[in-house]
């Protein structure tokens, strides 16, 4: 497992994101020399005809 990602249930602003979500992850997760944001794609959802479902 690579880690957990968790929010509030309830509803909350974007600005209360930070207050509202906790991303945890093992040490030694990411091993790449590139960062992310150079190859990184959003997924499509599926109303958008990708096959990614946020429930």
């Amino acid at each position: 497992m690579e880690g957990i990602v968790t929010r509030n249930v309830e509803g909350y602003t974007v600005d209360d994101f930070a207050q509202n979500v906790f991303k945890y992850v093992r040490k030694g997760h990411v091993k790449t020399d590139d960062h992310w944001t150079r190859k990184w794609k959003r997924a499509s959802l599926i109303n958008e005809g990708g096959g990614y479902v946020d429930y």
